[in-house]
């Protein structure tokens, strides 16, 4: 069976660029936060944790809009709490089946294994259509076009089993 590590989802970044104190201050509503302001990030990179099982893409590079207007309110004073620091072994410990842990001489991050967000929904799909195919809750049409969507992907094709080969003859 596929082991469960942890019961919340993620923030995932959709952009790239530097990480922005106005963007994390928004984020940080979201969810703890596992950078700071100033930090390096690449779409696909895991930013914090949400409290909630699914991840959420999330952009922390957003700048804040400069204008010339004044107002009483516009300029409050950002406070972010401290990201969390993890060792190499917590991290590997955290992360989920769809996650690697990245580390290099100067930073441990977290990161997604497919990187583009329509790339990680479109497999998450076609992972929800083969379970069910497997469990046999869907029909016969529905296995052929999921069938041949894996075959066109060429990706390994497991649905194939000799009951299916059954069915066609």
């Amino acid at each position: 069976g596929e082991l469960v590590t942890r019961q919340t989802g993620t923030l995932v970044s959709m952009e790239n660029g530097n990480a922005m104190a106005y963007a994390l201050d928004m984020l940080q509503a979201r969810g703890s936060l596992f950078i700071s302001p100033g930090d390096k990030v690449y779409a696909g990179q895991v930013v914090g944790e949400n409290p909630r099982r699914d991840d959420l893409p999330v952009n922390p590079t957003k700048a804040k809009h400069l204008d010339n207007m004044r107002s009483s309110g516009a300029d409050k004073a950002i406070l972010l709490s401290p990201p969390i620091n993890f060792s190499i072994e917590r991290a590997i410990e955290y992360i989920a089946n769809d996650e690697l842990v990245e580390v290099t001489p100067n930073h441990l991050r977290f990161r997604k294994r497919i990187l583009d967000v329509n790339d990680r929904r479109k497999a998450t799909k076609r992972a929800r259509d083969t379970a069910a195919l497997i469990a046999g809750k869907v029909g016969y049409a529905e296995k052929r076009i999921v069938f041949d969507a894996q075959l066109y992907l060429a990706e390994p094709c497991l649905l194939y089993t000799s009951d299916a080969a059954d069915e066609r003859s």
